[in-house]
């Protein structure tokens, strides 16, 4: 009688572990994917937030700014607004060194400025002054990066240090960046609706380039016409505004 051998048919040991091979590489390639798009997401959504920030930021200081001067007759930078240097919040109380002189460009971290809102009515009170201002700072105090200081009941801006302010923030310490600040000139523009140049003071908020992933594009105040610019090729004007209401 003849013997069939039957060929046995199944997996061998090789077989599998080579197919565990192939299948724990293909695992890690999966994995190493996920987590290059998540840390991908989650840089985009960063520099997103920091982005939004900025914006936000330059878009309010913008329009309170607007108001520096206004409602005061001969209204003129040294005593109706402030630029500080070495400036500092704690606890509400506004510290640094304000500059004495205003006939050249200056610069600092901090800049108080008055205005009387009373005039919108035509009748100014002279009782209603009001102070507001905006502060950058790297971290400390009572906050770091860009904050408004809401508007208080004063007699000038020079008496700033006088005041408990309380402030709003703006943009964090990481969207602003270090060796953020303010740059004060004078300055010829056109506010919105004039049609002659008008001697003001310009202002600009200037802030490290790489510390945003925005075009490094400048922006420009609805009422002025003065194009902001890059300072130094290190620092970039966010924004600036011509102040028609203030004079050297």
């Amino acid at each position: 009688m003849l013997t069939r051998h039957r060929r046995e048919v199944g997996f061998t040991l090789i077989s599998m572990m080579i197919g565990m091979v192939i299948a724990l590489i293909s695992v890690a390639a999966m994995l190493m994917l996920y987590r290059t798009l998540i840390v991908t997401a989650k840089q985009v959504n960063t520099q997103a937030t920091r982005d939004r920030e900025v914006a936000v930021g330059s878009l309010v200081s913008q329009e309170e700014i607007q108001q520096a001067g206004f409602g005061i007759a001969d209204a003129a930078a040294g005593t109706d607004l402030v630029v500080l240097k070495d400036a500092a919040l704690v606890e509400g109380r506004l510290s640094g060194t304000a500059i004495a002189s205003y006939t050249g460009s200056v610069s600092g971290n901090a800049i108080v400025w008055g205005y009387n809102p009373t005039a919108a009515s035509g009748a100014v009170d002279a009782n209603g002054y009001m102070c507001e201002g905006l502060i950058v700072t790297d971290s400390g105090g009572d906050g770091g990066g860009l904050q408004w200081l809401a508007p208080v009941s004063c007699i000038r801006a020079t008496a700033w240090q006088e005041l408990t302010w309380t402030s709003h923030s703006l943009a964090s310490a990481q969207s602003v960046g270090a060796g953020a600040g303010f740059t004060v000139s004078s300055a010829s523009c056109w506010p919105f609706g004039q049609t002659s140049a008008v001697n003001g003071l310009y202002v600009s908020y200037d802030q490290p380039d790489s510390s945003s992933g925005m075009a490094a594009q400048p922006t420009t105040t609805r009422s002025s016409s003065i194009e902001g610019q890059a300072t130094g090729g290190t620092t970039l004007a966010v924004f600036s505004a011509c102040l028609s209401n203030l004079h050297q």
